[in-house]
């Protein structure tokens, strides 16, 4: 039979092992869709956000360190049980400030008017910038021998600090004390040779108009010179709630911007008759008020200065015993935490040590106020009295508790129910 005739139908070869076709069309099939690119992307995504995890989660934890307590026994979450006091001595104490015996020294008002240039040479060797674990700004030379004024929030909590003179050296610098309320922070160096300290001058008859000019690092150390900008005071205002204090503050345009904190706002005569500070309570800086900076005037800064040489701290406060810092949002949200203010560490024999409160708690409350951020923390302590006993509410471990403290004043010995743990527990 051919294929002429009508009965002819070719039959299908047999299938071969080998490459598939298909049969009449002299095609190859498609070969399947590789996934292998969209996996690879997949894992790489996975990866880089269990790194993003891993990282905040150190970070987080870095903030506080780990104290061994106890907390009384456990109920459901809407119990709120009181706080056990540590069963030992878990916190190391904090190590002692460098405190000195020097004091600001004020000049009397100099109506000898000086050009800016004038003003520059005479104030670029009392400047210096500061480094404080990455944090970056500016210092004011206050004494001959070493002491410096800072800015509180720029060396706070800092494990070391560098100081950098205008001529180039470098010292390790203590800290001899700060007052967060106000924002001033004193450092003290250890030169080889006398320093050129600043002129202070009277602040008293300063007035909204004079010509000012700011000395700031806002480049940090990618330029050796201090930068100087110059504009006027644009206002005085009047007993100004910071944190615990109520002070004046001058306003001023002279170029604001965060390498001006610390540094110091000088008068026409060429003295410093102020210490800027970037921020008025948590709700103005210059960054939520563009053309416009703060300073606090040297009359005003003159007594919270010498108290941090001479004690540490600012006498009359009254005191926790603890070192807090704001929560960054980012954390707070992604961690689930409430509003409040994370303990960063608790003073070893302090009054809230034995009441059970340990670095990673977030106070959420004091007494029957909220706590939202470090000015309700500060306000509301500043409203207390020395020997009053503050009930403290705190976020721990997806639990909330409180716990009653007695304040006691900065500097001060614990109260007598401190003393007497702390007697138990060394017999």
């Amino acid at each position: 039979m051919t294929p002429m005739d009508p009965e002819y139908q070719e039959t299908p070869p047999e299938w071969q092992p080998g490459t598939p076709g298909y049969y009449g069309t002299g095609r190859l099939p498609k070969p399947p869709r590789s996934h292998t690119g969209l996996i690879v992307v997949l894992l790489c995504v996975m990866i880089v956000a269990n790194v993003i995890t891993v990282l905040m989660l150190l970070t987080l934890r870095m903030r506080a360190v780990q104290k061994n307590t106890t907390v009384g026994a456990e109920t459901e979450t809407d119990v709120t049980p009181t706080l056990t006091a540590p069963s030992g001595h878990s916190v190391e104490p904090t190590e002692p400030r460098t405190n000195g015996t020097g004091t600001l020294q004020i000049s009397a008002e100099d109506t000898q008017t000086r050009s800016a240039g004038e003003i520059y040479t005479a104030m670029r060797p009392s400047l210096a910038l500061v480094y404080a674990d990455g944090n970056g700004g500016t210092a004011i030379v206050m004494t001959a021998d070493g002491y410096l004024i800072t800015n509180a929030h720029t060396v706070s909590g800092a494990e070391s600090i560098t100081v950098q003179l205008s001529d180039g050296t470098e010292y390790a610098a203590a800290l001899s004390g700060m007052d967060e309320s106000s924002d001033l922070a004193v450092l003290k160096i250890e030169p080889e040779t006398a320093l050129q300290p600043a002129e202070f001058g009277d602040s008293a008859g300063a007035a909204a108009g004079d010509t000012v000019y700011v000395f700031s690092h806002p480049f940090g150390a990618a330029f050796d010179n201090a930068t100087m900008t110059d504009g006027s005071i644009a206002a005085v205002q009047s007993g100004v709630r910071i944190g615990a204090e109520t002070l004046n503050v001058f306003q001023t345009d002279a170029a604001p911007d965060s390498g001006s904190a610390g540094g110091p706002l000088v008068n026409e005569a060429g003295q410093v008759i102020g210490i800027c500070i970037d921020h008025v309570g948590s709700y103005v800086s210059y960054q939520t008020v563009p053309e416009l900076g703060f300073a606090i005037p040297i009359s005003e800064a003159k007594t919270i200065l010498d108290d941090l040489i001479v004690n540490g701290y600012v006498s009359g406060r009254v005191s926790l015993g603890l070192t807090v810092s704001e929560i960054p949002e980012t954390y707070r949200r992604f961690w689930g935490l409430p509003s409040g203010v994370v303990i960063e560490s608790v003073t070893a024999g302090s009054n809230a040590y034995y009441a059970g409160l340990h670095a990673g708690d977030v106070i959420c409350q004091l007494g029957d106020s909220a706590v939202t951020n470090l000015n309700d923390y500060r306000s509301i302590l500043s409203a207390c009295h020395v020997g009053e006993e503050l009930r403290v509410y705190i976020y721990r471990d997806g639990r909330q508790y409180y716990t009653d403290v007695t304040l006691t004043g900065k500097g001060e010995s614990p109260s007598e129910i401190a003393t007497e743990q702390m007697q138990n527990e060394t017999e």
